[in-house]
């Protein structure tokens, strides 16, 4: 046989494009990054949202007052029923926070 008569080996799973043509491969999926971690190996992000909560609701009061008003300003715009928002007053009630 002679070398004009040789050619390449095919592989398989392997497709040659079209002459002309171009292939573009899908960008690879990134992981999500996890957020820091302590010494204890927990998220060291949990105590800065509590730290973040405190300032927005200083006392339970305060939240079930701010959870009311948000209610009030929705139902006037349209959005949940008014058993609906007496609902989210009565979970904020019963939360415990703040």
């Amino acid at each position: 046989m002679s070398s004009a008569a040789r050619t390449a080996p095919v592989t398989r799973g392997t497709a040659t494009p079209a002459p002309g043509t171009t292939t573009t491969t899908a960008p690879r999926p990134t992981r999500p990054s996890r957020p820091p971690r302590n010494r204890r190996g927990r998220g060291a992000a949990g105590s800065r949202a509590a730290a973040g909560l405190s300032r927005l609701y200083p006392t339970h009061a305060d939240h079930v007052d701010k959870a009311r008003t948000a209610a009030r300003a929705s139902v006037g715009a349209g959005y949940p029923l008014p058993e609906d928002a007496a609902a989210i007053v009565a979970a904020a009630q019963d939360s415990g926070g703040g």
